[in-house]
């Protein structure tokens, strides 16, 4: 997913490298990820729940870095 920000980011708003759904879930339920971030996160955690095995969130960085961004996956 593109987003206008370099990665998902935590409280401290510092890119988050890697997130499972429960620490995902946390972010958006304490408000850390709101607005079209927990939208991304939602729609991420809907295809991981589906059997995709990692989405990847950032900005265009992401496209072209497999360092950059958040990668969502099923379980560490």
């Amino acid at each position: 997913f593109m987003a206008d920000v370099p990665a998902v980011l935590d409280g401290d708003r510092a890119p988050i490298g890697t997130i499972t759904p429960d620490e995902a879930q946390a972010l958006i339920a304490d408000g850390t990820a709101a607005g079209g971030m927990a939208a991304k996160l939602e729609a991420g955690l809907l295809a991981v729940a589906q059997g995709v095995r990692r989405v990847r969130i950032g900005d265009l960085a992401a496209l072209v870095r497999g360092d950059a961004g958040t990668t969502l996956v099923p379980h560490r």
